[in-house]
């Protein structure tokens, strides 16, 4: 289960990688409550380290050798992501969030929160990542938000945002699954943006 965490982690970040109003849309799924609430600039992160171009790097052939003995799907991943560098449905251009939520009864889980450039795109991107991996994913939809339920995390997206649950402790997937509901559902009061303390960060 921490392998396939560690997976998705390690997606999020080549993505961010390769990529390199006041309010971001994704930001609104990300619940006042929430805790350890951490803003990353993707669009700055990729164009000051060129990390745009990461097949230009001395150690990328090195890095993904490496991972084909040890990950081959993964490695094949993000061949295909530093491919098609602007074509992962990802707005760079905005930030991505990641936050911690302790739901009580010690059930507790990360949430990545990321702007949605071409739905369509995403799809295509979510779809090579489970095949790569021969993993059946649940899909569904409701109201509007294409869901996907795998054994290690929960996604749901619509045309605005992807929103990724990975559970830490005690939590399930089908609890994760009625929480994305929520988050999705969430009113611009009860996200993050009426939190002082983030308002006073978040500049």
């Amino acid at each position: 289960k921490n392998r396939m965490t560690h997976h998705w982690i390690l997606v999020l970040l080549a993505i961010i990688l390769v990529s390199c109003g006041k309010y971001p849309e994704n930001i609104y799924v990300v619940p006042e409550k929430a805790s350890m609430v951490t803003a990353l600039d993707v669009g700055g992160m990729g164009l000051k380290g060129k990390f745009y171009n990461i097949k230009s790097w001395e150690s990328y052939s090195s890095i993904i050798e490496k991972l084909k003995k040890t990950n081959n799907s993964l490695a094949d991943f993000i061949e295909y992501i530093a491919e098609h560098p602007f074509q992962t449905g990802v707005d760079y251009g905005a930030d991505l969030f990641v936050f911690y939520e302790d739901l009580g009864m010690g059930k507790r889980y990360i949430g990545t929160s990321i702007k949605v450039s071409d739905q369509e795109d995403l799809k295509k991107l979510i779809a090579y990542y489970y095949d790569s991996k021969q993993q059946q994913v649940e899909l569904k939809e409701e109201g509007g938000v294409s869901l996907v339920v795998s054994n290690n995390e929960v996604l749901g997206y619509d045309k605005e945002k992807l929103l990724v649950l990975t559970p830490i402790s005690r939590v399930n997937n089908a609890e994760l699954l009625i929480h994305m509901k929520v988050l999705f559902g969430l009113k611009k009061e009860q996200s993050i943006v009426n939190n002082e303390n983030f308002q006073g960060f978040y500049k």
